[in-house]
């Protein structure tokens, strides 16, 4: 993520090209097993749904019951048992009243029965009181309990509600839902979001009885905040609000069985950095309702972290877990009704931690990663030149050739100079991973106009750079321009 975000942002990022070799590896999903035929729990992990969200091109409802009936959908097509349970990573509404909690009940009850598909959840920003103007009037467990009611409590095992922790078991494997403290969301940018000392406690302890008497079993947690730095976003440092925590991190690195998603971020899942392992793994589940980014000066951007488009992107989560233990988690567009790139597979807990070497940080190494390339005749310029004075301004269109790369590209940066070196302009450009299903389907052509100022008879050198999702630089194509 840093090196992402490195290439991204810097003011220098043309100057130095890092370069990958060629390997013969494979990814996980293509090595580990997984036993579809033998399937016994399916779940789906989502979150950022905010019921209640409204305004024009937004339809809260409707993106709603498309997760819940392409994860019924689909979990039927894979097991004759469907579905087990929908766990949701927080912000289930977006202002934390009683009537929205209400509303995300009844559009849960519209696809399932909550005796029978139990919903396991954590509480998210907009869901709680964090002093913001969009929570209305915050919750807590026990009051969206008590909105729901007593039949979304069927599964519970030692829950402790008072203290934002639940415990829940389904098919004989647990699912634990923490909380962090309301005011925990309101911190400097240095700063993760905060746990109380019981929930911390709480959480040791439950994870330590669990995993003891199931020392091979993936314990499942739930929780809104992503784990620092084990997820695309995990560094995210938009607005003083909190956005990940170190906190859980620390706790969690004792067990391996633990699988943890979360949310917040809103970011595309289309991106292999959602998944991350350490002495534990981390994933974080994108956003049913819409998405956001890293703030990386993107063209197209109606905010720092928001392009244009961000409400065409609805993304989550079906785990399947099969008779071995090991563990399936398939990425889903939920907007096309439809499976996206590959899934993760994760290899059953394994005694000497060889199950967490899958989907390390060395994946953005040049044994495992290629660098992007570039096409040399990448660029091309229309103007209006013919028409105008020297010395005058002149209205230019760019148009590249979309790079390729092993996985995907994730952002393009041009850069232009004028004939003394100075910088005329600088244009970034997040590339349209987010938009589809595979790489492969990515536009292979891009054109926008030059906003720096080109005179007519003066040189210029256009300068075009490619990174993939772990910061990885192409080549640099360059191209002289004389209006």
């Amino acid at each position: 993520m840093k090196k992402v975000l490195t290439f991204l942002l810097s003011a220098a990022m043309l100057v130095s090209l890092l370069t990958a070799c060629g390997s013969s590896y494979k990814p996980p999903h293509e090595t580990n097993q997984f036993d579809e035929k033998n399937i016994v729990l399916q779940f789906g992990a989502v979150s950022d749904i905010h019921v209640g969200r409204k305004g024009s091109g937004i339809e809260t409802d409707k993106w709603t019951l498309d997760a819940y009936e392409t994860l019924r959908d689909l979990a039927a097509q894979y097991s004759a048992d469907g579905l087990s349970a929908v766990l949701v990573s927080g912000d289930l509404t977006d202002n934390g009243n009683d009537a929205q909690a209400r509303d995300f009940a009844k559009l849960y009850e519209k696809v399932f029965d909550p005796e029978k598909v139990p919903l396991i959840f954590s509480l998210g920003n907009h869901d709680v009181n964090v002093g913001s103007s969009y929570c209305l009037n915050g919750q807590d467990f026990e009051g969206f309990y008590e909105q729901f009611g007593k039949e979304y409590r069927q599964y519970e095992s030692d829950s402790r509600l008072d203290i934002g922790c639940v415990h829940q078991i389904v098919n004989g494997y647990h699912f634990l839902a923490v909380n962090p403290m309301d005011e925990g969301y309101r911190n400097t940018l240095a700063n993760s979001v905060m746990y109380t000392t019981e929930a911390k406690e709480w959480l040791d302890t439950t994870m330590a009885k669990i995993t003891a008497e199931n020392p091979d079993q993936y314990v499942f947690l739930s929780t809104h905040p992503i784990m620092y730095r084990m997820a695309y976003g995990g560094e995210h440092t938009y607005t003083t609000t909190g956005w990940f925590t170190r906190e859980l991190p620390d706790i969690l690195k004792d067990y391996p069985q633990a699988v943890i998603f979360g949310g917040h971020v809103h970011f595309s899942i289309n991106s292999d950095l959602s998944i991350m392992q350490t002495t534990f793994t981390s994933l974080q589940c994108g956003s049913v309702n819409y998405m956001s980014n890293e703030d990386g000066e993107y063209r197209d951007s109606n905010a720092p972290v928001s392009l244009i488009d961000r409400e065409t992107v609805h993304n989550g989560y079906l785990v399947q877990v099969d008779g071995g233990g090991n563990v399936r988690v398939i990425r889903l567009n939920f907007g096309l009704k439809a499976e996206l790139k590959y899934p993760f597979v994760l290899k059953a807990p394994q005694a000497d931690g060889s199950h967490l070497l899958d989907y390390g940080w060395d994946r953005g190494d040049s044994a495992k990663n290629k660098a992007p390339v570039l096409p040399e005749d990448a660029i091309s310029v229309t103007d209006n030149a013919a028409s105008v004075a020297k010395g005058e301004k002149v209205s230019v269109t760019l148009t590249f050739k979309s790079g390729t790369d092993d996985d995907q590209i994730h952002a393009y940066a041009v850069t232009t100079h004028d004939a003394e070196g100075k910088i005329v302009e600088t244009q970034r450009v997040l590339a349209d991973f987010y938009k589809v299903l595979q790489p492969d389907e990515m536009k292979t052509e891009w054109s926008f106009d030059l906003s720096g100022k080109y005179l007519k008879g003066e040189t210029y050198e256009i300068m075009l750079m490619a990174a993939d999702d772990w910061g990885v630089a192409s080549n640099i194509v360059r191209y002289t321009y004389q209006p």
